[in-house]
């Protein structure tokens, strides 16, 4: 289970004391029964747009240890930023707490799983970090809801589809993710490469990485990006530790900026990259 604070991960999962966030293509008042179906979910979010699931998911119970993540946006002027919190992860057969991820489970089987779900993005910066555009708001972190679909391959193959809406009005906008993810075993101990995709909307990049009106009013150089597809690459490595109920876990994944967002007056990189090492007690 992988404690958690904080893109591109079921029992040693975690819990972060300010993070929720899930399902698309829902309304907003559907998200709003989720949020109440899920009633340990509703905490403030302040975390990345990573979702995790490790080998030790299936792993049920409770599960609690220390968690590093490093979370380097592209943004100008904006410092990685470096956070290690104590994290606690859930698993139970009807209801999860994974990573930054809080859902239930609503299909469970060797060969497909389906998961409603809440779960932070991480969008927030801070006006006065990019000094030489003037009229700039500051940008909030959010919460998502959505779905998440598992289908296992032949072999130690998985097909991963995502999708997800804002429901708390910051951009309004979707996200659709598609990756293909592959696990190495080499004895108790598992790496697991994958690559894929991430489809932005346009409300979402205008939010994120575009002007708003009311700054382009202020003098702010008008930007919509418009909608986006960003490759996406990334691996897992999942240890557990012999003759001891610990386990390690760490994740580093990368989102590749196309030129429409490179080019934002509020971007300074070309890439999004998210770390996470943690290691977790499984009670």
């Amino acid at each position: 289970m992988i404690p958690s604070i904080i893109s591109n991960g079921k029992a040693g999962c975690c819990f972060i004391p300010s993070a929720a966030a899930a399902a698309t293509i829902l309304p907003h008042k559907l998200s709003a029964c989720i949020l109440a179906i899920l009633l340990l979910l509703s905490l403030p979010a302040h975390a990345a747009n990573e979702e995790v699931t490790p080998p030790y998911a299936q792993l049920q119970g409770w599960s609690l240890g220390p968690l590093l993540l490093v979370v380097d946006q592209p943004y100008r002027g904006k410092d990685t930023r470096i956070i290690v919190v104590p994290a606690i992860g859930y698993q139970s057969e009807y209801a999860f707490v994974q990573g930054l991820r809080f859902g239930v489970h609503m299909k469970r089987s060797r060969r497909l799983s389906l998961d409603v779900l809440l779960q932070p993005r991480f969008s927030a910066f801070k006006a006065s970090d990019i000094k030489d555009v003037p009229g700039l708001e500051n940008r909030r972190d959010s919460v998502d809801a959505g779905f998440d679909l598992r289908v296992n391959l032949q072999g130690e193959g998985a097909l991963r589809m995502m999708a997800l809406t804002d429901v708390l009005d910051r951009s309004n906008g979707q996200e659709f993710d598609l990756r293909y993810e592959y696990s190495l075993r080499f004895g108790s101990t598992r790496i697991s490469p994958r690559v894929g995709a991430r489809w932005l909307s346009s409300k979402l990049t205008a939010y994120s990485y575009g002007t708003l009106p009311s700054e382009v009013a202020r003098g702010a150089p008008h930007y919509q990006p418009g909608a986006v597809i960003l490759p996406q690459v990334g691996v897992s490595a999942f240890v557990p530790l012999e003759h001891s109920k610990w386990s390690i876990f760490t994740l580093i994944t990368s989102s590749f900026l196309p030129a429409r967002l490179r080019d934002s007056p509020l971007v300074g990189g070309d890439t999004a990259t998210t770390f996470i090492a943690s290691a977790s007690y499984h009670f």
